[in-house]
């Protein structure tokens, strides 16, 4: 049931990267001919040395470059609240699958364990809210017999495992 919800979150944020991801692709991407404002209008001179147009040269490169630099990584990653929602959903499947089942497993660990531990004159509770005493354990049968009822000395004889508590 898990792994179920699980696919039924992950596939539509998936779905929302892939989409984003095709919008990005298809932005305008800047011109790599782009100048800075500062060098619009600036004609090399011809008559310059050619160390002039080379640092001329040099000095539109890096500014071109300059504006094309990559965000990292994780800058890029926290820029979508997408992806917050993304990790938001894998810490939920983790906690559903790893963490909440360990605390039914140590119940049904504790349960057994009462189970097991079954002595006459235990109070018990059965899963269908029947209140009484143990008078007699067969456990080769698996089955337990409960007085019910004082009085007429009623008892019952129910399967050890439809005992829900014991209150000792």
């Amino acid at each position: 049931m898990g792994r179920i919800a699980f696919v039924l979150l992950i596939v539509p944020t998936l779905l929302c990267f892939a989409t984003e991801d095709l919008l990005a692709q298809n932005q305008e991407t800047p011109n790599d001919t782009a100048v800075a404002p500062s060098m619009v209008g600036v004609e090399p001179d011809t008559n310059a040395s050619d160390s002039t147009k080379e640092s001329l040269f040099e000095t539109k490169a890096s500014l071109v470059q300059g504006s094309k630099s990559k965000p990292s990584l994780l800058e890029e990653f926290l820029s979508s609240p997408l992806n917050y929602f993304l990790v938001l959903v894998v810490c939920l499947y983790v906690y559903l699958m790893f963490v909440q089942p360990r605390g039914a497993r140590q119940a049904k660990k504790l349960q057994v364990e009462r189970l097991n531990n079954l002595k006459k004159n235990d109070r018990v509770v059965t899963s269908a809210g029947i209140h009484g005493i143990i008078s007699s354990i067969n456990t080769d049968a698996g089955t337990v017999t409960l007085r019910v009822d004082e009085n007429s000395n009623a008892k019952l004889t129910i399967d050890r495992d439809s005992i829900r508590s014991v209150a000792s």
